[in-house]
């Protein structure tokens, strides 16, 4: 048994109906009461007790299967190009929820440029270089500033700088 519909103004109905009745579920009359719109049922019943992390799973498998993204890329192929130059996350830091955030947003705009027809192909990557990981490598070093580093040897810290960068991998 599906969920009743809550109580609405009648516009809030017309509107309703008319895109359900676009769907071919049912027909919409300006003659039916609030009884009647209160005994309508349109949506699917969802169970309170769903496992939500097996249901984004069998989601994921499914796209993986089917090649959904894939496919949505090779379908707009040779049309409107967007490009979406997003800034990686630095590779030698634990993630954090300012992180999830700036996921969303990558996420969000070429996904809504996808659906608007682009062709948005999606290149990530790691900001494996410059100062957050110097910092992190002077700090593990106790050291400071330009003259501190030559005085571990340039090649030795660029050593330890690369080496940081793969600490945190298994985090991301």
């Amino acid at each position: 048994m599906l969920p009743k519909l809550q109580k609405r103004t009648e516009s809030t109905y017309i509107v309703l109906f008319a895109a359900v009745e676009a769907a071919g579920r049912l027909k919409y009359s300006r003659d039916m009461t609030d009884s009647d719109n209160q005994n309508l049922y349109i949506y699917r019943k969802v169970s309170p007790r769903v496992d939500l992390p097996a249901l984004e799973e069998g989601i994921l498998a499914f796209w993986r299967e089917n090649r959904i993204f894939e496919k949505s890329l090779e379908a707009r192929e040779g049309g409107p190009e967007f490009v979406f130059y997003e800034g990686p996350p630095t590779a030698n830091g634990k993630p954090g929820s300012h992180h999830v955030l700036s996921r969303i947003f990558k996420d969000i705009f070429p996904r809504y440029r996808t659906m608007c027809g682009y062709h948005v192909p999606r290149k990530a990557g790691w900001d494996t270089h410059g100062l957050p990981v110097e910092l992190e490598v002077e700090k593990q070093l106790g050291i400071s500033g330009k003259q501190d580093i030559e005085k571990v040897g340039i090649a030795r810290f660029n050593e330890l700088c690369r080496e940081s960068i793969y600490r945190y991998l298994e985090e991301w």
